[in-house]
């Protein structure tokens, strides 16, 4: 076994090879359908996001592989692979016993990607650094992938290789369309938050004190700073408020995405 050192070194020779095969490679007609299935996957967002948070991992490589690997918008939960990989994340029966989920969750999808998001971050501990040579090692393994790169027998294939280029660009407009995505779903619930902020701070009207000969003074600066303080307070409140009571619609539309997408 290579020590740490000789590990990573083997994985950066195998991000160098695969770096000079994967730019460019992808046709108009490969582009369009794995845009396609990107809007499919796209809608696992809201599931994703925390779990891609809680390992510390980017959420577009978590996407970027399900879109390359399950086919994502065509048939995203039932394909079997050749190699036995069923589920959202094409994992192996080694592969959830290797990387079992660490935590309950309440669909396949979840528990699928909690394991997968175990796999990249053993990728990562293995020296990988970039997003689609960690794809990568979804076809080839980690070991395999790296004697690859450092041009061991026992290699991934050339074969595997057509998978490198996908990869890249799935990631990639994975990360680039997945901020759009959730703002566009969550946008009802943030406009009716700030249109509830805009109607309270809009509405407030400075007080004022009346003397006993019945003329008005401005208030000191502490009472107009307080008086300001209490109007920004309200307006918040106002915009938590509206935008809490918009959210549970919002929550059943993304349900709503994904199982019309195909996730049960």
């Amino acid at each position: 076994m290579p020590g740490a050192t000789e590990s990573a070194k083997l994985a950066a020779q195998a991000e160098e090879k695969l770096r000079s095969l994967i730019d460019g490679k992808l046709s108009d007609a490969d582009k369009a359908a794995l845009d396609r299935r990107m809007e499919t996957a796209l809608t696992l967002l809201p599931l994703l996001q925390p779990i891609a948070d809680k390992h510390g991992i980017p959420v577009s490589q978590l996407i970027g592989i399900h879109v390359v690997e399950t086919r994502g918008g065509e048939n995203p939960m039932s394909r079997t692979s050749s190699a036995g990989a069923t589920g959202p994340f094409q994992l192996t029966p080694a592969a959830r016993k290797d990387y079992a989920p660490s935590a309950k969750y309440g669909t396949i999808v979840e528990a699928d990607a909690d394991s997968a998001a175990q796999y990249i971050k053993a990728a990562q501990a293995a020296g990988f650094t970039m997003p689609e040579a960690i794809g990568m090692t979804y076809i080839g393994g980690i070991r395999g992938v790296k004697n690859w790169g450092g041009g061991a027998a026992n290699n991934i294939g050339e074969n595997s290789l057509v998978y490198g280029p996908m990869f890249k660009y799935a990631i990639e407009q994975a990360e680039s369309r997945a901020s759009k995505y959730l703002n566009d779903i969550e946008r009802p619930a943030k406009k009716a938050g700030s249109d509830a902020m805009q109607a309270t701070f809009g509405g407030y009207e400075m007080p004022t004190i009346r003397t006993g000969l019945g003329a008005f003074l401005n208030p000191s600066e502490e009472e107009a700073a307080a008086a300001r303080t209490g109007r920004m307070t309200a307006a918040e409140q106002a915009r938590q408020s509206a935008y809490d009571a918009a959210m549970p619609a919002v929550e059943a539309q993304k349900k709503k995405k994904y199982e019309e997408a195909g996730y049960k």
